[in-house]
């Protein structure tokens, strides 16, 4: 490859998208939802925990919007750890069994000390 094949490419006009091993430069304005799509799905292969690949499977197949596959980007990197896969699916189980009580924003605020005081 030249090196001068860099000039010819203003790289302000190119958006990157890292994802698991991967990164992606495309020309801003391209959609990105074909490429995460494909990238999802070679990387879904690097989830250990069973449920959390599942879920995001799901998602790659319900994904349409930009804001679906946001999500699902967000939600891949929060579940590519497999100890932090495992506390956050552990953490919504307990929540279908209600094993935690639920708070308001207020209590919570009033538990650790963010209420403010009126004058």
């Amino acid at each position: 490859m030249s090196p001068n094949l860099i000039e010819n490419y203003n790289l302000s006009d190119y958006q990157t998208v890292k994802l698991g091993h991967a990164i992606l430069s495309v020309p801003r304005g391209m959609d990105l939802k074909p490429y995460i799509r494909q990238l999802l799905s070679i990387e879904l292969e690097s989830i250990q925990n069973p449920v959390a690949r599942a879920s995001i499977a799901q998602g790659l197949k319900e994904a349409t919007t930009d804001e679906d596959f946001s999500s699902l980007l967000e939600t891949f990197h929060l579940l590519s750890s497999p100890a932090n896969a495992d506390r956050l699916i552990a953490a919504l189980e307990r929540s279908k069994l209600q094993e935690t009580q639920s708070q308001s924003v207020e209590d919570l605020r009033r538990e650790f000390g963010l209420v403010e005081e009126t004058k």
